[in-house]
């Protein structure tokens, strides 16, 4: 695998589904009191949002699905990855598929990424974008929700491990667009071109 840059993002694409599935899996949730007519409190409980239930409130019901797709996400980010990491290992069974080649290279170089590596550590960076929208926008509901219908909740651990994939999703995004970035610039034409008629 070529540069440490891309290195330390592949980790990063390998960690944040475990953390995804950990959060979406476990059974923690919530905490909460079961409490009777009269006020008093009984045995904690704990509620995951694994399986579905129809009971759930609608809240709850779409945090879920956007947790799910998050999570799914996750893992179209980790087969994108494998797809670049194959392609930059066998760069000779992946022709270039840049429709504009530059014009002008000054000097090859074999550290350049093809451009199809480029659109796809984009296209990691917009579906890690979505990832982290996904996850901000469950959280919220779930945040502002947890005390409605009288139920006496609060936060479990599950929650956190979303908090924390996405944090690491945020720097997903920064660096799978500061290497797309730096790669493209270094592979932009550096000479005179051709005018297009």
């Amino acid at each position: 695998m070529s540069g440490l840059k891309l290195s330390i993002l592949g980790f990063l694409i390998l960690v944040t589904p475990i953390l995804q599935a950990i959060a979406v899996f476990t059974p923690n949730w919530f905490n909460g009191m079961e409490v009777d007519r009269f006020g008093y409190r009984g045995k904690q409980y704990q509620m995951g949002i694994v399986p579905y239930s129809s009971k759930e409130g609608e809240w709850q019901g779409f945090s879920s699905v956007l947790l799910y797709g998050s999570m799914g996400l996750a893992m179209l980010d980790v087969l994108i990855f494998l797809r670049i990491y194959v392609q930059i290992s066998h760069p000779s069974q992946f022709p270039s598929s840049n429709p504009n080649p530059p014009a002008y290279k000054e000097k090859e170089s074999t550290s350049e990424y093809p451009y199809s590596c480029i659109q796809l550590l984009h296209a990691i960076a917009v579906s890690s974008a979505v990832t982290v929208a996904f996850n901000g926008i469950a959280f919220f509901l779930m945040a502002i929700n947890i005390k409605q219908n009288g139920l006496d909740l609060s936060f479990g651990y599950s929650p956190w491990f979303s908090v924390a994939a996405s944090i690491l999703t945020c720097g997903i995004i920064l660096l799978a667009e500061f290497i797309a970035n730096r790669k493209a610039m270094k592979t932009s034409p550096t000479g005179p071109t051709a005018p297009s008629i």
